[in-house]
């Protein structure tokens, strides 16, 4: 489904997304971070110094984040923040309230298709917009997992609606392929700062015996990010969201990680579209 040809013009984007489905919570969290594909190799060298220096050489995992090793982790939250704040990459989530998903009215009773069409959601308004030109190219990578589901169809999809709501007259999504997170740093680390965005907006950091490393760590990263959400409704399955987006620099603001609900429409995807308008900061 395309490839990331050399001699093709335009800029060439690599995204790398997960989620985070703690069927134990209330909020579940799809997160992902963007990075030019000139600036992957940069990025990559920056993380293997990185595990080199502190000797993390397993996979990274939110999961993992403990009392041992908080001091890695908080290093490797600044050096993304450091790579961001260069022009680097740059991280954005959407957190959906799952007491509200109706799978039977709005999917058909099946979950792998409402899945996917909140991972829809999700690519589409919080990265369509960076295609900003036909000539861009969006290349998508998501975390290897089991389903039924297609991603050519997703691929086609996302297509059309980058088409109708950013005014494009091509396909910018050239790829969207399925990966193990083991063979990728960007898709490793887009889980650690999920993790944070899941850990507050689902009041972890609140209960009784709550790990005081992840609460460090979450606690780092929205002291480090300036974080902005966007307002508006759109067809997801009846859900209400959350958009999540984070740039570098630093003022005072009272907003946290947990943002104001929006309510959303009660429509499948992708027939309409009610144009969230983004309070993002430029990367």
């Amino acid at each position: 489904m395309g490839i990331d040809r050399v001699a093709m013009p335009g800029t060439v984007y690599h995204i790398y997304c997960d989620e985070s489905r703690q069927t134990q919570n209330r909020y579940m969290v799809f997160g992902g971070i963007l990075i030019e594909g000139r600036s992957l190799p940069a990025f990559n060298q920056a993380i293997g110094v990185w595990r080199q220096a502190n000797r993390m050489h397993a996979e990274l995992k939110w999961a993992k984040v403990s009392g041992q090793k908080l001091a890695e982790y908080k290093l490797l939250v600044d050096l993304f923040f450091s790579l961001a704040g260069r022009g680097g990459p740059c991280f954005r989530s959407v957190v959906f309230d799952t007491s509200q998903i109706d799978y039977r009215m709005f999917h058909r009773g099946d979950k792998e298709l409402g899945f996917y069409k909140f991972f829809y959601q999700f690519l589409l308004h919080s990265f369509g917009r960076f295609a900003r030109d036909d000539k861009d190219r969006l290349l998508v990578f998501l975390d290897r997992r089991t389903t039924s589901y297609k991603l050519s169809t997703l691929y086609a999809v996302l297509n059309r609606g980058i088409r109708k709501k950013y005014d494009r007259r091509a396909d910018v999504v050239r790829k969207i392929e399925a990966v193990d997170s083991h063979g990728h740093d960007v898709l490793q680390l887009a889980d650690v700062l999920m993790g944070a965005v899941g850990y507050h907006n689902n009041d972890c950091h609140l209960r009784p015996g709550a790990k005081l490393a992840k609460v460090h760590l979450a606690d780092l990263y929205r002291a480090e990010g300036q974080l902005a959400f966007s307002e508006g409704e759109d067809a997801v399955g009846g859900a209400t969201l959350r958009h999540l987006a984070v740039s570098v620099r630093r003022r005072e603001r009272k907003s946290a990680l947990k943002p104001t609900p929006v309510r959303a429409t009660p429509e499948g995807f992708p027939r309409r579209h009610r144009g969230f308008r983004h309070l993002v900061a430029p990367n």
